[in-house]
């Protein structure tokens, strides 16, 4: 299936839908002059002429997103739903279909319960990792928050599009437990256990009964997301962080093979971090002041601000959790391993898991402990005061053969189109996500054509050779999924069909992650072979 364009609503629809959602929602809930400057992708690399909402709505309760999606079924308007917009380097809170209404779930944002006995949360999709963990520390909790990099991030949004953190916990998608999703026809449903109005065990038993759902609502546009628990982690009697630097870029391979069986058997649990050099220059300086001439970063230049910043060939990081003999113990195995690499060198800090906060954590640790923050943005700098970023992010087995072939692959494409190679490998026991930040002048015509032209060949030859990304920028959801080619796109097939079931004019965000009901796709062919 090649990329789908389906036109957006009728003037006429939408002008009697926005007059509707009026009716049901405060005043300043409907928002319609500034909708396209404000729901808008920040970092468009295409000018996101493709992706412009019509208008956004910010309902506040339930019952407002059960009024909205009936309405919008109604009237036949496509829904755009994001729990915060703040996607940054996959599209913002930018629709995949012009034209359509944004709803954004920020208002609501009630943190519902947080449980520090059973160790969960139960929380609406405006609440932010900020949120969260200023809510446990105000109620002095015995849990602590896992954060990805950005901390004014949804903890719902950023669960169901398989975000990550870094502490224990750090796979929060493993972490959910139970969704409460109303349906396209203003439904709600809750899964596992939630599904007894009575029960005990909604946040603290995944399957429930009969078939597990709650896999269906992660990417997905079947149904909006209103509320959702999450496992927290206990808070740990201590909590050391350990950071390596890898003095040659050569030695990533003996670096994941080392690191692999410390993962599978528990040694370090979470995810381990592996930085490329410039993801930690970068947010020290910026690109002009290291480098004026065209193309990347020349590995020289490179060099000599590694050795000005402190900065390894790779760059590894890991926190270690738990009672203290046994954060010992782990401490000692992952060592005695880790040593054995060629030029290597080992730091660690030691803190009490009771004493952790802004105030007494180092800023490069206060991820590994849980703590948001917004550091990772000085990186937008990189590029310039008008500097944008676009992600790419294929999986792999967490093997150092696939880590090089990855590299090599990706750094041969930056290194043909001019730019540097910003990246990261997320290590989990069995597999591994490879994050490229592309960042690019949105002011340069070279930086935009250089894109377009290198994104879908590196996509190709990725899924060609089995590493499939997780997670995709609007422009090319559909790309990443007719990459997924067993039997034919069989999966995407049966999904479509769901689709099909529970929201057959494509109310709920049509489109995201290559997902679109058969009227639309029927739609888009008929106006292609009328052109």
């Amino acid at each position: 299936m090649a990329s789908v364009h389906v036109e957006g609503p009728s003037e006429k629809a939408l002008l009697r839908a926005i007059t509707r959602f009026a009716d049901v929602l405060d005043d300043s809930a409907v928002v319609t002059e500034d909708a396209v400057a404000e729901g808008h992708d920040p970092y468009a690399f295409d000018g996101g002429r493709d992706h412009q909402p019509s208008a956004i709505l910010y309902p506040s309760t339930v019952e407002q997103v059960q009024q909205v999606v009936k309405i919008a079924d109604a009237e036949g308007i496509p829904l755009w739903v994001v729990s915060r917009g703040k996607n940054l380097g996959y599209g913002g809170m930018a629709p995949r279909v012009s034209g359509s209404v944004v709803v954004n779930l920020s208002r609501m944002n009630r943190i519902l319960e947080v449980n520090d006995t059973m160790c969960y949360a139960l929380v609406e999709p405006g609440v932010t990792f900020f949120d969260l963990y200023n809510y446990v520390r105000e109620n002095d909790l015995k849990v602590w928050t896992s954060v990805p990099g950005l901390g004014w991030g949804s903890v719902v949004g950023n669960t169901l599009e398989r975000g990550f953190g870094y502490t224990a916990y750090g796979d929060h998608q493993m972490q959910q437990c139970g969704l409460e999703v109303v349906l396209a026809d203003g439904e709600i449903i809750r899964t596992g256990m939630g599904a007894n109005a009575n029960s005990a065990a909604w946040q603290l038993y995944k399957p429930g009964f009969g078939p597990s759902l709650d896999g269906l609502f992660q990417q997905s546009n079947l149904g909006i997301v209103t509320k959702m628990g999450l496992w927290m982690m206990p808070r740990p009697e201590r909590f050391v962080s350990v950071e390596a630097k890898i003095e040659s870029e050569d030695t990533l391979s003996q670096l994941v093979e080392t690191l692999r069986p410390l993962m599978v058997d528990g040694t370090i649990s979470g995810l381990a971090t592996i930085r490329s050099a410039l993801h930690l220059i970068a947010k020290l300086t910026t690109r002009k002041q290291l480098w004026s001439g065209a193309g990347g970063v020349p590995d020289d230049v490179v060099q000599s601000a590694r050795s000005k910043y402190g900065v390894g060939g790779w760059n590894l990081s890991f926190g270690l959790y738990g009672a203290a003999c046994v954060v010992q113990a782990r401490l000692d195995v992952a060592c005695r391993a880790l040593e054995k690499l060629p030029g290597i060198e080992l730091s660690f800090q030691d803190y009490d898991g009771a004493d952790v906060s802004e105030e007494t954590v180092a800023p490069k640790d206060l991820h590994r402990a849980g703590i948001p923050n917004m550091l990772p943005l000085r990186a937008m700098d990189w590029a310039g005061k008008n500097g944008g970023t676009l992600a790419f992010a294929p999986v792999s087995p967490t093997t150092g053969a696939d880590a090089k072939a990855q590299y090599d692959m990706i750094r041969r494409y930056v290194r043909e189109y001019g730019f540097d190679y910003y990246g990261s490998f997320n290590v989990s026991t069995r597999h591994m996500n490879h994050v490229l930040q592309i960042f690019f002048d949105r002011d340069s015509p070279r930086d935009l054509e250089a894109l377009a032209a290198m994104m879908p060949r590196m996509m190709d030859e990725a899924a060609d050779k089995g590493y499939s990304e997780y997670r995709a920028h609007l422009s090319f959801m559909d790309d990443v999924s007719d990459g997924f080619t067993f039997n034919k796109n069989a999966l995407r097939g049966v999904i479509e069909r769901l689709k099909d079931v529970l929201d057959p004019k494509g109310i709920i965000s049509p489109g995201k992650q290559g997902i679109w009901p058969s009227l639309m796709v029927s739609r888009a062919k008929k106006g292609t072979e009328e052109l």
